[in-house]
């Protein structure tokens, strides 16, 4: 039975890609720490064919029986639920591969967001880094997560406030 501990957040939402590599594994195992810890946390996969949703209130995805990443990353027991409604002390997690989605998010909704920096090509050349005004209110609204050295140079050379480190 995990062990309770009292969080800031009442629940957290991981958007994760239905894809085998380092960076889906790397939110699986996120998501499997912190449920261990007694933190509310789900995986939601955000591809088209499991119907991903998202809006400022909520976050949904009808997950099928051909999800690679479930399969694969099973050890990890990731929770995966079809919605949930998000409330003022949510926090949803985005993968840098959406990167222009977590601050469409974030604008939007005004919820707690933040994005792991997993791999910097794909940040790199999103529209949001791209934007010379975009940019910087991403950086100073969005708290960021970083697993290596090259991703937290590239989080504080472009204005990165909130940077966070978590490391396997």
């Amino acid at each position: 039975m995990a062990k309770t501990r009292k969080s800031r957040f009442s629940n957290v939402t991981i958007i994760c890609p239905d894809q085998i590599s380092g960076g889906p594994e790397a939110l699986h195992q996120l998501s499997f720490e912190l449920n261990k810890l007694g933190v509310d946390a789900c995986i939601m996969y955000f591809e088209r064919k499991f119907n991903f949703g998202l809006t400022a209130q909520s976050v949904g995805s009808t997950v099928t029986e051909d999800c690679a990443a479930m399969k694969v990353y099973a050890a990890y027991e990731p929770r995966v639920i079809p919605g949930r409604v998000l409330d003022p002390a949510s926090l949803v997690i985005f993968p840098e591969l959406q990167l222009d989605l977590s601050w469409l998010f974030a604008r939007r909704s005004r919820k707690q967001t933040a994005c792991w920096m997993l791999g910097v090509p794909r940040a790199m050349h999103s529209k949001t880094m791209q934007d010379d005004e975009q940019r910087p209110l991403f950086m100073r609204h969005v708290n960021h997560f970083y697993q290596s050295i090259y991703a937290r140079k590239y989080l504080t050379e472009n204005g990165a406030w909130n940077c966070v480190p978590i490391f396997d």
